[in-house]
Parts: structure tokens; C-alpha cells; sequence
């Protein structure tokens, strides 16, 4: 599929769930236990500071908003205007100086050695060109920049998936991430957050969170 078509495609897509996006039950955060989770989570990756960072596809916001709570300046890109528009509305309505902005997860338009951090959440089991991308993720950021890659495994141990359509492992996205140029590569697997998650999903008489989350992240060498 031409570059323009696809990207046509993926705004569409995402603009229909903009709306309801978040509603769905882990795209905020729905208890203390679930803010001392994504507390700690970012302090790993976000560690000193003020960090220039780069939120991609940002969707209505989440990670970026998060991020500048914490004091760092903060550019979040994605696809779909409908999204954007929605994490410009939480930036005001929190008080919050974030920029938001079109960009494409896989070719994100930004000088080189830009970020202190680039920073993704739910994006990077749906790259088509894993390789590539990294290579521009690597390219974008300063030496010694930290790249973090929060995901999870989204079709195995699903009842709702069938497992032909198997999503990457923390361990696959490790070793491609230790492939495209990145150091010191590890692995957290978010055992706060998922507890966390699991004890609000019972207090609300919901099924079990049984997604693999993971935090994958790296640096690029000096």
C-alpha cells in the first residue's frame, strides 16, 4: 500500500474510536495503586531532568500528559486529528504545557539527536517495519538518549484472540531492539501495574487483566 494511502487509513481508523478511547479500562488510571505504578514506571526511563521528550503516537494523551506532570517538556505525535484534539482539551483542562502534533509513528519528522527520551505505549506491536523504525527512533535521539517501549502481548493467554495472531513477546522486543542499534537493553514486566489493574478489575466486578505487559527500553550509545 503507497505511504499516503496508509496513512490515510490508520487516521481513519483511529479517529472512529478517538470518542470512547478512553474508556476502555487501562487507558487511564483508575486507582492510587495504578498512579504509584505509572509513577515508578516513568521514573525508570525518565530519570533527572528536565527531559525533552518525544510521545509517540501519543493518542489522546496519556504518557505525554503524565510526563509533564512530571515536569518535562513534552512533544506528542500521532495520526489521528480526533485524538490530538482531545489530548490538546486534557493539556488545558490539567493545566498542563504539552505540544501536540500530526506525525507518523514509523517516520516521525524530527532533526537529529533531538530527544533526551523517546516514548511509546500500545504502538509498537503494530509497526510493520520494526527495523526501520527503530532506526529513525535511534536516529532521533541524543547520545545516551533512552528509548522505552511500553507493550504487551496482546493475543496469547486471550480468550478473545485466536493464537495465530500472536503479538510480540517482551523477549522479541528485546532482541530487536538490541538489534537496531540500542544498549543496555532491559526488560520490566510492570508486576505493579498489572496487580494494580487486577485489583481494580475485581473491586468492579471485572474479568482478570491476563495481558503480558512489559517495558522494554534501551539506550542509544554515546
Amino acid at each position: 500500500m503507497p505511504f499516503a494511502d496508509r496513512v490515510h487509513e490508520i487516521r481513519e481508523i483511529w479517529d472512529r474510536q478517538a470518542a470512547s478511547y478512553d474508556d476502555q479500562f487501562d487507558h487511564g488510571i483508575g486507582s492510587t495503586a495504578e498512579q504509584a505504578a505509572w509513577d515508578r514506571i516513568l521514573s525508570v526511563v525518565a530519570e533527572g531532568g528536565p527531559l525533552n521528550v518525544l510521545d509517540i503516537g501519543t493518542g489522546t494523551g496519556f504518557l505525554a500528559l503524565e510526563l509533564a506532570r512530571q515536569g518535562h517538556q513534552v512533544t506528542g505525535i500521532d495520526l489521528s486529528p480526533d485524538m490530538l484534539e482531545i489530548a490538546r482539551s486534557k493539556a488545558i483542562s490539567q493545566g498542563l504545557s504539552v505540544t501536540f502534533e500530526p506525525g507518523d509513528a514509523e517516520r516521525p519528522a524530527f532533526p537529529d539527536k533531538h530527544f533526551d527520551l523517546v516514548i511509546s505505549r500500545h504502538v509498537f506491536w503494530a509497526m510493520t517495519d520494526q527495523a526501520a523504525t527503530l532506526s529513525t527512533w535511534h536516529r532521533i535521539l541524543r547520545a545516551d538518549g533512552c528509548l522505552a517501549i511500553l507493550d504487551g502481548d496482546w493475543c496469547t493467554n486471550s480468550p478473545e484472540k485466536p493464537d495465530s495472531s500472536r503479538t510480540p513477546t517482551a523477549e522479541d522486543v528485546r532482541n530487536v531492539v538490541q538489534s537496531n542499534g540500542f544498549t543496555r537493553v532491559q526488560i520490566d514486566e510492570l508486576a505493579d501495574l498489572s496487580e494494580a489493574l487486577n485489583e481494580r478489575a475485581a473491586a468492579e466486578g471485572r474479568p482478570p487483566d491476563h495481558f503480558q505487559r512489559y517495558l522494554v527500553w534501551g539506550y542509544r550509545a554515546a
